[in-house]
C-alpha cells in the first residue's frame, strides 16, 4: 500500500514539474506583431526576449518565424533567413488553404510570408518563383486589406519585371502609389516609390522615344517633398535622378547642372566617393576630360572594390582619349585587378551565406528534436515511469556507448572526406585561376580593339559625316602609326610581320589590314576611304590575290590575316 502511494506521489510530482516547465511565448509574439510595421526596432527587442525552446507547436513556431523575418527585412538586415521565411510560408499556406480561408488573420499572414519568401527567391535569382510569390502577396493582401504589404509587393514585383517589361513595371508602380494612399505609412517610403516610378518611366521613354515628362513629374515630386522636409539624403537622390533623366533626354548641359547642385562630396566616406564618381561621369560624358580626370583622381584611398573598379576603368578611358597610353594601361590593369577581387569576394560571400544557412538548419533540427523528445516524454505513460526508469538508464548507457563508437567512425570518415574535399578544392582553384587569366586576357584585348575602333571612327569624323552630310576628316600618318603600335601589342606583332614579309603592298593596303583585324565593317571602312561597301569588298579581294598571292576563293582576307 505504501509503495502504491509512493508511486502515485512521484507520478503527480513529475506531471506537475512538466506542466510548470513551459512558459507561454504568446504575449511576447503578440506585442512584437503590434509594433510592426511602424516600429521594427521595438518588435526586434520583444522577439529577442522570446525563448524559442518554449515555442509550443507548429503555430507558434511559424508565427515566430514570420515575425522574425519581417523584422529583419524592415531593419534591412541581409540576407534574410530563407529557412524561417519558408517555414512561415509553408505553414500559413497550408493553414489558410492557400489564401482561401475565411480567417482574415491567416490570409494576412500568408500574404506577408509570400512577400518575404519572394525576397528570398529574388536573392537567389529564382525569377519565376519570385514573381509567383509577389503576385500571391498582392492578391491575398488585397483580400485581407493589408495595404502595407500590398503596396510593397507591387513595388517588389515592378522591380523584378522592369527590365523585361518596363511598361508593366510602370503600371505596377502607379498601382503601388495608389495603394500607399490607403494606409498611414512613413513618408520616406513614398519618396522611394516616386523614385522607382521615375526611374521606370525614364526607361520606358528611352525605349519608346518618349518625352520623359512622366518621369520628370515623379522626380520633381521627390525634389519638392525633400526640400519641404529638409531631407538632405533624399534631396540628393532627386538631384541625381533629374540629372539622369536630362542626360537620357540628351540635354547634357542641364544634366550637368543638376549634378553640380549636389553638395561637395565628402571623400572620406563611401557615399561621398560614389557621388564624386557620379559627377565625374557627367563631365566625362560632356567631354570635359581634364575636369573629369581631376575628380576621378581626387580620392586618396578607395576601400570599396566596385568604386575602385569604376574609378580605374574611367581613368583608363580618359587617358586613352588624351592619348596617354602608358597611364591608360596602368589604370586598365588596376580595373581588371579590382574586377578579379570583386569576383572572388562574391564567391566567398556566397560560400559564407550557404555555410550560415547550414548552421542555422542544424540548430533548428536540434531544437525540433528536443521539442519532440520532450513532448513524447510528457505524453508517455506516467504510471510506468518508476518501472521503466532502470531500463531507460540501461538503454541510455548502451546508446551512449554505441553513439561514441559511431561518432568515432563518423569522425574518421569525416576526416577522410575533408581531405578529399581539400584536394578537390585545390584543383578547382587552379582551374579557376587558369580560366580567369584567359578571360582577363580576352577582355583586355577586346577593350583595346573597341577603343581602336572608336579612335579611328572619331579621328575620321564618320559620325559627323553620317549626321550632317559633311566630308570626313582624314587620319594623319601619326594617327595610323599609333593605331598600328597598339594593335601590334595585343595581336602578336601581326602588322609588323606583314610589313616585313610583304614590302610591295601600299600604305592603304596596310591600313585596310589594320581595320580588318580590329573588326570594322565594310560600310565603316568605306566611309574612311571614301568609297562604297562593295568597293571595299573588291579591294579586299584584290589585296588577297595580288598583294598576298592567295587565289583560293574559300580563304578570305580575314582568314588569311588570322593565319599569319
Amino acid at each position: 500500500m505504501r509503495w502504491t502511494h509512493y508511486i502515485a506521489g512521484m507520478i503527480l510530482a513529475i506531471m506537475f514539474m512538466a506542466a510548470c516547465s513551459h512558459t507561454s511565448q504568446t504575449p511576447l509574439l503578440t506585442a512584437a506583431e503590434a509594433f510592426l510595421p511602424a516600429e521594427p526596432d521595438s518588435a526586434d527587442a520583444r522577439l529577442k526576449q522570446v525563448d524559442v525552446r518554449q515555442l509550443r507547436g507548429d503555430e507558434e513556431e511559424a508565427w515566430y518565424a514570420l515575425l522574425r523575418t519581417m523584422t529583419d527585412a524592415m531593419q534591412r538586415k541581409q540576407p534574410l533567413n530563407d529557412t524561417l521565411a519558408n517555414r512561415a510560408y509553408t505553414y500559413y499556406g497550408s493553414a489558410s488553404d492557400l489564401g482561401t480561408s475565411s480567417d482574415p488573420t491567416l490570409v494576412r499572414r500568408f500574404a506577408q510570408s509570400a512577400l518575404y519568401m519572394g525576397d528570398c527567391y529574388a536573392a537567389k535569382d529564382s525569377t519565376k518563383a519570385c514573381e509567383d510569390c509577389y503576385r500571391r502577396a498582392i492578391r491575398f493582401s488585397e483580400k485581407a486589406k493589408d495595404w502595407h504589404t500590398c503596396y510593397i509587393a507591387y513595388q517588389r514585383l515592378a522591380g523584378q519585371v522592369h527590365w523585361s517589361n518596363p511598361e508593366e513595371a510602370l503600371e505596377l508602380m502607379n498601382k503601388s502609389i495608389e495603394i500607399y494612399g490607403k494606409g498611414n505609412d512613413n513618408t520616406k517610403n513614398l519618396l522611394s516609390l516616386y523614385s522607382c516610378a521615375s526611374d521606370y518611366a525614364a526607361t520606358l521613354s528611352r525605349f519608346n522615344n518618349g518625352d520623359f515628362q512622366e518621369s520628370l513629374d515623379f522626380a520633381y515630386k521627390v525634389l519638392k517633398i525633400s526640400e519641404d522636409s529638409c531631407w538632405e539624403d533624399h534631396l540628393q537622390v532627386a538631384q541625381m535622378l533629374l540629372a539622369k533623366i536630362f542626360w537620357l533626354k540628351k540635354e547634357y548641359n542641364t544634366a550637368l547642372e543638376w549634378a553640380k547642385k549636389c553638395p561637395p562630396p565628402n571623400l572620406s566616406t563611401s557615399s561621398g566617393i560614389s557621388l564624386n564618381e557620379f559627377l565625374a561621369r557627367y563631365y566625362l560624358y560632356c567631354d570635359s576630360l581634364e575636369q573629369s580626370k581631376e575628380l576621378y583622381k581626387a580620392p586618396t584611398q578607395i576601400e570599396d572594390k566596385t568604386d575602385a573598379y569604376l574609378y580605374a576603368s574611367a581613368l583608363a578611358e580618359i587617358y586613352i582619349k588624351l592619348q596617354e597610353r602608358d597611364s591608360a594601361v596602368i589604370f586598365m590593369d588596376s580595373a581588371l585587378s579590382c574586377a578579379e577581387s570583386m569576383y572572388f569576394d562574391a564567391l566567398q560571400a556566397k560560400d559564407d551565406y550557404y555555410q550560415d544557412n547550414l548552421l542555422k538548419e542544424k540548430e533548428k533540427d536540434e531544437l525540433l528534436y528536443k521539442v519532440k523528445l520532450k513532448t513524447w516524454l510528457l505524453g508517455g505513460g506516467s504510471a510506468c515511469v518508476l518501472i521503466l526508469s532502470l531500463f531507460i538508464i540501461w538503454i541510455q548507457k548502451e546508446r551512449k556507448r554505441r553513439t561514441e563508437i559511431e561518432l568515432q567512425l563518423l569522425k574518421e570518415k569525416h576526416e577522410k572526406e575533408e581531405e578529399k574535399a581539400r584536394h578537390l578544392k585545390h584543383e578547382m582553384l587552379l582551374m579557376q585561376d587558369r580560366q580567369q587569366a584567359l578571360e582577363d586576357s580576352q577582355q583586355k584585348k577586346a577593350a583595346v580593339i573597341k577603343h581602336l575602333q572608336r579612335y579611328i571612327i572619331e579621328r575620321s569624323g564618320i559620325t559627323t559625316k553620317l549626321k550632317d552630310g559633311a566630308s570626313a576628316h582624314q587620319m594623319t600618318p601619326k594617327d595610323w602609326k599609333t593605331v598600328e603600335q597598339l594593335l601590334d601589342e595585343i595581336d602578336e606583332g601581326r602588322i609588323s610581320k606583314i610589313r616585313t614579309s610583304y614590302k610591295d603592298i601600299s600604305k592603304d593596303d596596310i591600313r585596310l589590314c589594320v581595320m580588318v583585324r580590329i573588326g570594322m565593317s565594310n560600310p565603316a571602312i568605306g566611309h574612311i576611304f571614301g568609297i562604297t561597301p562593295s568597293a571595299v569588298q573588291h579591294r579586299k579581294l584584290t589585296l588577297k590575290k595580288k598583294g598576298f598571292g592567295i587565289a583560293d576563293p574559300e580563304v578570305t582576307l580575314d582568314k588569311f590575316l588570322e593565319s599569319l
